[in-house]
């Protein structure tokens, strides 16, 4: 149905991706190749595609056979026509899945072949209905053929068991070794009436019509137990004592206490098929995490990632294990639009021109006397979005109205500073921290009166200096790039719309508003900054250390920051989840707060 549902035009990606990576469509390293031509669409935040791209791609990866195979489809859906009837694209449809090689080197298991044959007859049934359709689209009869399937029964021949699950009236005429009835509440037995709502209530009490009456309910559910009673030596009745979710006790039918031996024992409220098996798993596949990896010499070379390699050891030593040595990387889902990281990059290259042209403080007071600041912005944007090449012209011009007036708002904070120099952007330093070589990128270093130097990092989220505070900082690029230089301040430079400010720390006061001196802290703050700016800069110093030696040495625990909760813990946007199984410790804890304390 997949395949039926796709056009010539733009279709869902994962749609897309699904029907061609389907076992009953590619074969062999097909696969191979049609995932990676998924994972690009991924990457290129593409949440539409085409045939026709899908074709380019699959040639740029030469497999010209499969290539070929989409060809027959494109030509198929060229020619396929405005309208037919259900008959004509019956044979049409056929004809596609033929063409294309659906099935082509598929041994079909007896479940399947049982499937293929439901199939052929649905196709058969919806060949018959020309009188009813008339002459429709292919949608249309894609969509007919779906609904079709969708309330079309199918359940595959099974050899026969030793165990049966049936419901009452299945069980009728058949005997059993042992029976256990389950659900026997006196809500269940005997239920509720339920009348037709079509017929006079009074007419399905006079022929005693099935479920009209509660003596019709009780007559039913006696001859029922009545039959199942005698149809095994041996009949076990049990029932749950509280509905799921709800705290309202359950009693059992009072029809089966009466003259019944009664066994008062309770099952276990984990002896659910999943619960057994995730216990049991739990028991076999505990594996303590506190052994560590050191990174090998041959390792050393190929590790990469900057300052990200510290901050995600901080959020959580597994995920900069499994990211920066093990190479993974969580499932790229597209997004609308530009993501947040096109956006920042291109906010980046933008304040990186304008800064560059701009200078110093000067200069922005000149432009702004001058009025021109608008047109000089937004010839800046214009540079700044030309590697905007997926996106459409609409939405180049929505993302440049979005980044003048960020930057126009972020001239007017720049303009309440005291004078100031633009020493530098985009400055690269290299520094080795514990055998850990990193390559720092800084945004910004600024010179202020009586040569004072700050370095100042862009930010489009939210920021706080508590973020530096703690031994395991949610942010320490700020951290790490003091360490590349002697500066007097360090401070996000925080852009968003309504709210943007800068966000740091001095040893002096500097005269740039949210850049406090260590002495105007209030007291909650400085208590989280004790000591002087030498003596802050030698903690820091420790700090990155700490991490980075950590990493060096394999620390690979998973251990999420616990000062992070809600949207700023790392697990909620980690992806990562599958392979650190978390979730899966949780699940098998038993301790209150969910934590596994050992580590496991």
């Amino acid at each position: 149905m997949g395949i039926l549902s796709i056009g010539l035009g733009a279709t869902d990606a994962r749609a897309l991706s699904a029907a061609l990576m389907s076992p009953y469509f590619a074969v062999d390293a097909e696969h191979l190749v049609l995932s990676r031509i998924d994972l690009e669409l991924r990457n290129d935040n593409r949440r539409e595609a085409a045939l026709y791209d899908l074709r380019q791609r699959i040639e740029r990866h030469g497999r010209g056979a499969l290539a070929a195979r989409i060809s027959a489809w494109l030509d198929w859906l060229r020619s396929a026509g405005a309208k037919k009837t259900p008959g004509q694209w019956a044979h049409d449809f056929t004809a596609l899945l033929e063409s294309i090689g659906w099935l082509d080197a598929v041994r079909l298991t007896s479940d399947e072949y049982q499937a293929f044959d439901k199939w052929s007859a649905l196709v058969e049934d919806f060949a018959r209905l020309d009188d009813f359709l008339g002459r429709i689209s292919r949608t249309e009869a894609a969509g007919n053929l779906r609904s079709m399937a969708s309330s079309r029964m199918h359940q595959s021949e099974t050899p026969d068991s030793c165990i049966q699950v049936v419901g009452l009236l299945e069980s009728v005429g058949l005997c059993f070794d042992k029976i256990w009835l389950m659900g026997c509440t006196e809500i269940a037995l005997p239920a509720s009436p339920s009348p037709n709502p079509f017929i006079p209530i009074e007419l399905q009490k006079r022929y005693g019509l099935p479920r009209s009456t509660y003596d019709k309910e009780l007559a039913f559910v006696r001859k029922a137990l009545d039959r199942i009673a005698g149809s095994a030596p041996e009949v076990i009745a049990s029932y749950p004592k509280r509905r799921n979710g709800e705290n309202e006790a359950l009693r059992p039918s009072a029809l089966l206490v009466k003259g019944a031996e009664t066994c008062r024992s309770r099952i276990e409220k984990d002896s659910t098929i999943k619960e057994a098996v995730q216990r049991g798993a739990m028991l076999i596949e505990t594996v303590p995490d506190s052994f560590e990896l050191p990174v090998s010499e041959v390792e050393r070379a190929a590790i990469c990632g900057g300052t990200t390699i510290l901050k995600d050891q901080s959020l959580c030593p597994f995920r900069a294990f499994a990211f920066h040595r093990l190479n993974a990387r969580p499932f790229p889902v597209p997004e609308y639009g530009l993501s947040r990281m096109e956006q920042g990059s291109i906010l980046h290259e933008a304040l990186k021109a304008f800064w560059e042209k701009t200078v110093d403080s000067d200069a922005l007071k000149k432009i702004m006397e001058h009025g021109a600041i608008s047109d000089y912005i937004s010839d800046i944007a214009d540079g700044a979005l030309k590697g905007m090449k997926q996106a459409s012209p609409r939405l180049k011009e929505l993302e440049k109205d979005r980044l003048v007036k960020l930057i126009h708002d972020w001239a007017q904070v720049e303009l309440r500073r005291g004078p100031f120099k633009v020493k530098a952007v985009e400055v690269k330093k290299e520094l080795t921290l514990c055998g850990l070589s990193l390559t720092t990128r800084l945004d910004r270093v600024d010179v202020l009166e009586h040569g004072k130097e700050v370095i100042i990092d862009y930010k489009s989220g939210a920021v706080s200096r508590g973020a530096w505070a703690t031994s395991r900082p949610r942010e320490p690029q700020l951290l790490v790039y003091s360490l590349a230089g002697s500066f007097d301040a360090i401070s996000f430079a925080r852009l968003s719309p309504g709210e943007s400010r800068f966000v740091g720390l001095s040893g002096d006061e500097l005269g740039m508003k949210g850049v406090k001196p260590l002495e105007k802290l209030t007291k909650k703050e400085r208590s989280s900054f004790p000591g002087d700016w030498d003596g802050l800069m030698a903690r820091w110093k420790a700090v990155i250390e700490q991490l980075a030696g950590g990493f060096m040495s394999g620390v690979a625990v998973v251990d999420p920051n616990p000062e992070l909760k809600g949207m700023l813990s790392p697990c909620e946007h980690c992806g990562l989840d599958a392979l650190c199984r978390k979730a899966e410790v949780v699940l098998g804890n038993d301790e209150e707060d969910g934590e596994d304390e050992d580590g496991d």
